[in-house]
């Protein structure tokens, strides 16, 4: 999960505005609007601070999956084990 901080990727300035567009939920990015492709984007975020953001909600996601599989694999094993004692149970009628 950590590893993932030592993955270099290159980030183009429209691709940039994009994500940062995408990722700013605070509408602080200047641009954001505009139709006009030519345009720059959001010029507030620097390509460092859009990895940053990137890198952040993959470890985020990396960690809530980690999260569920666990969970998941608890459930199947306590139905594992609830159908072997299910199996196991038996009645005396008198």
């Amino acid at each position: 999960m950590y590893s993932s901080s030592i993955v270099d990727f290159g980030i183009d300035d429209l691709r940039r505005g994009e994500i940062a567009c995408e990722a700013d939920l605070a509408e602080s990015c200047t641009g954001c609007s505009n139709v006009n492709e030519s345009d720059r984007k959001c010029p507030e975020w620097t390509s460092s601070d859009v990895k940053i953001v990137l890198l952040a909600q993959l470890k985020q996601s990396a960690a809530l999956a980690a999260i569920f599989f666990m969970y998941a694999v608890s459930a199947l094993r306590f139905g594992v084990l609830q159908k072997h004692y299910v199996s196991r149970y038996q009645i005396d009628y008198v």
